[in-house]
């Protein structure tokens, strides 16, 4: 009788009265196909070790931890992750955890680096698969716009990436660099174009600039210049001597000792208070804050050119000049002068 046929006769009910009636001694018995054959029943050469009589009479390299299963035995290679002791030895771990972050090679992905394993949270952009989750992505491109999460400072939005144009004032960094500006403040005076400079390349002019005087620029940004300096001297004013010529048979009536300044500026006009006919009201501007000249010309066959001239000195006070200049058939009138009136506000 065959080994194999044995074990099917062991199995039937009949082979229980043998094994019962078996001692597992390391010696063959009448009753046994071979030696202590009752107690090696899945014939893989090693007895049962969970036998009193086994575990007594032989070395333990001879005793099955299983003698169910043929592929569990001592001398068998230890197949890991797989729940089984399958060379019957305890020492052999079937489940390492090599890096201690208590998770064993079965589940861990890399038990070298305790800083990855299932428990873990991904870490973007580093290379790694922290979570060992391959459907959690290290690196992606949400966006479309050709460039990784790692390097996309908004991977939300197309438009903003490495290599965008940077759009000054929108409040974005367009160009995920830090190093262009979404708002620069060219002259450092705190404030930007952004934030209304309207000439960022002097400090002196911004929203919070005061407006200074006679620099010709709009120092607070508020669209006029100089618009602060400026005196009103509109109002009529006292010359201290009396401007006093007539020619050209009475034609030509100059005769006055007060003038009316009206201030529009830049503009203003100065016209003659008095009883001559010239020289009416002339019309200029300001040369600065303080100075102006103003001139009326009157075209016929004698041309009558009539000009004021001067500087206030303050709000209530001024120097003035006055001249008449004649051209053409203007017969006896020549041209005259008047120079450093002193002009005071009537009303001061």
């Amino acid at each position: 009788m065959s080994r194999l046929s044995l074990v099917f006769l062991i199995a039937c009910g009949s082979d229980v009265s043998i094994k019962q009636s078996s001692v597992c001694d390391g010696v063959q018995q009448p009753e046994e196909e071979w030696v202590d054959a009752p107690f090696d029943f899945d014939m893989d050469g090693f007895v049962d070790g969970n036998n009193p009589d086994c575990a007594e009479a032989y070395a333990a390299t001879a005793l099955d931890c299983n003698d169910d299963d043929p592929a569990i035995s001592p001398g068998v290679l230890e197949i890991t992750c797989n729940g089984v002791d399958d060379d019957c030895s305890p020492d052999t771990i079937d489940a390492l955890d090599e890096d201690v972050d208590g998770w064993t090679s079965c589940d861990d992905c890399n038990d070298r680096d305790s800083s990855i394993n299932p428990g873990a949270a991904e870490v973007v952009c580093n290379g790694k698969d922290d979570d060992c989750e391959p459907s959690t992505v290290d690196m992606d491109d949400l966006d479309a716009d050709g460039y990784l999460n790692c390097e996309d400072c908004n991977d939300l939005d197309a438009s903003t990436h490495p290599g965008q144009s940077e759009v000054p004032c929108n409040d974005r960094d367009d160009d995920c660099s830090e190093a262009t500006p979404d708002s620069a403040d060219v002259d450092l005076d705190g404030y930007s174009t952004c934030d209304d400079d309207c000439l960022d390349t002097n400090e002196a002019v911004n929203p919070g600039h005061d407006e200074a005087c006679d620099d010709g620029l709009d120092n607070d940004c508020d669209g006029a210049t100089d618009e602060d300096c400026f005196e009103d001297y509109t109002g009529p004013w006292d010359i201290d001597s009396a401007v006093v010529y007539t020619c050209a048979f009475g034609l030509v009536s100059i005769n006055f000792s007060e003038i009316f300044v009206l201030d529009s500026n830049p503009s203003i006009s100065v016209t003659s208070t008095g009883s001559g006919f010239q020289p009416g009201t002339t019309s200029g501007s300001f040369t600065s804050s303080t100075t102006f000249s103003t001139t009326n010309t009157l075209v016929g066959s004698c041309n009558e050119t009539y000009s004021f001239s001067g500087t206030f000195h303050d709000a209530n006070t001024a120097t003035i000049d006055f001249t008449a200049a004649f051209s053409g058939a203007c017969f006896d009138c020549s041209s005259r002068s008047w120079s450093g009136l002193t002009a005071t506000r009537i009303g001061s």
